[in-house]
């Protein structure tokens, strides 16, 4: 088993007096352990990435000994020769924590005007079994063949086409990603060719390496439309809508197969989609509204078909009321956590 642990974990939902309304257990911790991996990865400390190395789950406690509860907690390389660690806060079960919340206000299970809060305890498998929920189980990682292939590529190819000035970024966590700007066009053309209904695609490229800096980046030179018009996440929605779509499962093998024929070792780096319902009221007088966000929905997209710590996605929207022009965002992975983030464009005819 790749992720090595003592400890059981749980999400508790509380209230404004510190009351524990809900308790449900962690048993899967796939998306650190990746984000661990990658990052050791990026730093060169694991020099083929189709490798899963052991690594050791540690709580970091709000008040050791005294209290279950933690700030959240660190990965660590059993092998002490590859001396690499690295820590993620409570923030990564955000969403979880958003979803019970949610449940449980469906649910009524606390009385109207009660503020919820969430936290982080961890309970050690040695301890006495009254001190756990019931059934408690500890949680792993699954181990799989998630080999990419690695490009090799000075970034002072990009950087020379860029139509802005590169300014280095001081987070090491932080991977730079350049999109064609043929990419980007591509891709409001598409999604502003249906302003009343959602429309998606995916976004395919190569993650290199710097060879005199070792330097990890992603390039992003092609993106593939896909069919939103054919269902919906929700039962009761027969097509894509205003404010919902559905990645078919035709959608992937479609993407994967026209990989194939490309020939060029592509991979899927991630998905762009529109937010289009604000477009829909540029003739209102009064309109606050921005559609540039990442829904919860979308976050359920992410990580579920897009999980990989490096895949991006990009939502195309309008920013504010004055600024009526198709605005693209990115977001992706840092830490565990979905986080915005920046990318830059790069001229593919040069």
């Amino acid at each position: 088993m790749p992720l090595l642990n003592t400890y059981h974990l749980a999400l508790e939902i509380y209230d404004q007096e510190g009351k524990t309304l809900n308790e449900s257990k962690i048993e899967n911790l796939e998306n650190c352990y990746q984000d661990f991996k990658f990052s050791a990865f990026m730093h060169g400390v694991i020099k083929d990435y189709a490798l899963d190395p052991e690594v050791i789950f540690e709580p970091i406690w709000i008040k050791k000994g005294k209290s279950p509860y933690c700030r959240g907690f660190r990965l660590s390389m059993k092998n002490k020769r590859l001396s690499y660690k690295k820590s993620y806060t409570k923030n990564v079960f955000r969403y979880d924590a958003y979803r019970i919340m949610g449940t449980m206000m469906q649910n009524q299970k606390f009385e109207a005007g009660t503020e919820l809060f969430y936290r982080l305890s961890a309970y050690s498998n040695n301890k006495d079994s009254s001190e756990t929920i019931e059934n408690r189980k500890g949680f792993e990682v699954t181990a799989i063949d998630n080999s990419i292939p690695i490009k090799i590529l000075g970034l002072e190819q990009l950087e020379e086409s860029a139509s802005v000035n590169i300014t280095r970024e001081d987070d090491s966590e932080n991977f730079l990603v350049w999109i064609a700007e043929h990419v980007v066009e591509e891709m409001i053309e598409y999604v502003l060719q249906n302003k009343e209904k959602e429309r998606a695609g995916f976004l395919i490229g190569h993650i290199c390496r710097d060879p005199s800096t070792q330097q990890i980046f992603l390039m992003c030179h092609a993106q593939i439309a896909a069919d939103t018009e054919g269902g919906s996440i929700y039962p009761d929605k027969e097509s894509s809508s205003m404010t919902h779509f559905q990645f078919l499962p035709e959608n992937f093998f479609k993407v994967q197969r026209l990989i194939e024929l490309r020939k060029n070792d592509e991979i899927v780096l991630g998905w762009y989609h529109s937010h289009p319902w604000p477009f829909a009221c540029e003739k209102r007088e009064k309109c606050t509204c921005t559609s540039v966000f990442l829904s919860i929905s979308d976050v359920d997209v992410m990580q579920s078909a897009f999980s990989a710590p490096y895949q991006i996605a990009i939502v195309i929207g309008r920013a504010s009321l004055e600024n009526l022009k198709a605005t693209p965002q990115m977001y992706g992975w840092k830490n565990g956590v979905i986080a915005k983030r920046n990318f830059y464009q790069f001229d593919a005819s040069k």
